[in-house]
């Protein structure tokens, strides 16, 4: 997460507007993650998953999907961080089914995470 944080950042707000409204949407949430509780990261989460929505990025909702997961985790709220991690996924086999390349990767991600937080 914190390379995606970093790719983001050195992106920039420049761009179609859609990727600069969703790069800022998700830095938001990275910050929020940081600071904030999981129930504001979640509520906060949708604002960047309606871009993503609306401009076909299935694997950018499994991104933000799982920094949602992530913030129940960190917030000792597994059940929660599971469903997220399921929401994560379903997104990223979206992702496959149209032949993006890193799919596979994000799959294999979600698996991972909802493992840890059954654990």
């Amino acid at each position: 997460m914190s390379a995606i944080a970093r790719e983001t950042a050195a992106q920039g707000t420049v761009g179609p507007a859609g990727r600069a409204a969703y790069r800022v949407q998700l830095m938001g949430l990275f910050s929020l993650l940081e600071s904030g509780s999981a129930a504001q990261v979640a509520l906060r989460s949708e604002s960047a998953l309606r871009i993503a929505r609306k401009h076909g990025w299935p694997d950018q909702a499994a991104v933000v999907h799982s920094i949602v997961g992530g913030a129940w985790l960190k917030g000792k709220q597994p059940k929660p961080a599971v469903k997220a991690y399921r929401a994560a996924r379903e997104s990223a086999q979206e992702a496959q089914a149209q032949g993006n390349p890193a799919a596979g990767e994000l799959i294999t991600q979600t698996w991972f995470a909802e493992a840890g937080a059954w654990l």
